[in-house]
């Protein structure tokens, strides 16, 4: 139950605060209204008693002076939309209504001495039901909610609260019936169309508050996500309230350290080349030295094979494609181009693209990635296939070799640096281990991920996922 209520609750800010604030308000007007309808009931009860005997009273003195004939007439007259004056032949009472000896005795009294004249008798009986108007809403929402359709089709029940019962000379009886007030004050109305207003005034406050509120956290959420792919952006404005305008400061303190710490690492890794080159020339240098060539062919081997490794390895620490800027391409046409180009220089590359699919990346970094993936597939499952559809998150790619696969517990180490399957790292039999890593960081940058799976019958899928948002 709890798990379905969370469900139907907003998620975003704004519409928590409208939903506190309107339930605030309207908890407080409802506690408004039950109060003053209790107190307004208990004081009318206390003062209305008096009056309602006056008005019998009067009634009685009335009839004494108007013809028999006009009667019903005045007693017409007479009622009002809470109190009933009729001619009876008996004291009539019904279910609702019943005796109440000790509670109206003192008005009993009263109503005596109020008469100019001497009359039979006189009886007051009271409702024993409550009066209350708060019990009678009360009950009809219930049946409402109950029964809705024979609710709906009926008024509150208004109660009978006391009847008064006068002897005439003529042995006839002069009964007043007093009823409730009505449950839905008349002032209810104003008071629900005031409510309505308020709520709309409050509705269109908060929504320009709470957008002034998190425009600057939307705008930190994009700077961070963008970040996280590995895009140059600009320290924000610190604005909004002084809470949020701490999480922005905190924000733009954090991307100038990591600005910094990329610039101190492209310096180290500059320097670092230009420290290994030069002991490696002065090797090659006396190398040329050596007179026995045979020798002298394994040095030099050997030493193209380390500043293979140096360029390789600083190429990849470096990963300078994250200064390239985002921005939309056809990456369906960029896939294409790149399996023809590969397929014009000797490999064989098919694909199956036709649709038109706008993405915004870094297309260099991302024809990099594919380029590795694709000639990797190459190499080792001899053809590949390239084929891409989109989801309704996620634009995937597959790349399908006809290769032997590769078992599953050796898949995680195809994305390591400096590993290949052959443990060769010479760079004429399949370079240095690094083409895999290269694409699984790029693609990781845009948001996306790599996975590998073997096909049933042959060969191997890797399946990229690169997401829409």
């Amino acid at each position: 139950m709890l798990t379905i209520v969370k469900s139907w609750l907003p998620k975003r800010l704004t519409g928590q605060l409208i939903l506190l604030l309107l339930s605030t308000l309207t908890f407080s007007q409802l506690f408004t209204l039950f109060f003053f309808l209790s107190e307004s009931d208990y004081i009318a009860e206390q003062i209305e008693t008096k009056q309602l005997i006056r008005r019998a009273a009067q009634a009685v003195n009335v009839l004494a002076t108007v013809p028999e004939k006009h009667h019903k007439a005045m007693l017409k007259a007479m009622s009002v939309h809470r109190v009933k004056f009729y001619i009876s032949q008996s004291a009539e009472t019904d279910n609702t209504v019943s005796f109440n000896e000790k509670s109206f005795l003192a008005e009993r009294l009263l109503l005596r001495k109020m008469l100019n004249k001497e009359y039979g008798k006189v009886y007051v009986y009271q409702d024993l039901a409550s009066s209350s108007r708060i019990a009678t809403l009360l009950e009809y929402l219930y049946q409402k909610l109950k029964e809705p359709t024979k609710a709906g089709n009926r008024k509150p029940k208004r109660l009978k609260l006391f009847t008064t019962a006068i002897e005439l000379k003529d042995k006839q009886w002069l009964m007043m019936s007093v009823y409730s007030r009505d449950p839905f004050p008349l002032w209810a109305k104003t008071t629900l169309i005031s409510l309505l207003i308020m709520s709309l005034v409050l509705i269109v406050i908060v929504v320009f508050s709470v957008k002034r509120i998190i425009r600057p956290l939307n705008e930190l959420a994009d700077n961070a996500k963008k970040l996280g792919l590995g895009e140059s952006i600009q320290p924000i404005k610190e604005q909004g309230p002084e809470d949020v305008q701490h999480a922005v400061k905190a924000f733009n303190q954090m991307l100038l350290r990591l600005n910094k710490m990329v610039t101190h690492r492209a310096r180290s890794l500059a320097a670092m080349s230009h420290d290994l080159r030069t002991p490696l020339t002065s090797m090659r240098l006396h190398a040329e030295f050596i007179s026995d060539e045979v020798t002298q062919d394994k040095i030099i081997e050997k030493l193209d094979e380390m500043e293979h490794i140096t360029k390789a390895t600083i190429s990849f620490a470096k990963q300078d494609s994250w200064l390239e800027k985002s921005r939309k391409v056809d990456i369906c046409a960029l896939i294409e181009s790149l399996c023809l180009d590969l397929s014009d220089i000797g490999l064989n590359v098919t694909c199956d693209i036709t649709d038109k699919i706008n993405y915004s990346c870094r297309p260099v970094a991302l024809k990099r990635a594919f380029s590795n993936l694709i000639e990797n597939g190459v190499k080792y499952g001899k053809c590949v296939h390239v084929s891409i559809f989109e989801n309704n998150k996620s634009i995937n790619i597959i790349i399908a070799d006809q290769g032997q696969g590769i078992p599953e517990a050796e898949q995680q180490r195809m994305f390591e640096a400096f590993e290949r399957l052959d443990d060769s790292r010479n760079q004429k039999s399949g370079g240095m281990g690094l083409g895999m890593t290269i694409a699984l960081t790029a693609i990781q940058d845009h948001g996306g991920e790599i996975k590998l799976k073997n096909r049933v019958e042959k060969g191997l899928d890797v399946i990229v996922k690169l997401p829409l948002n």
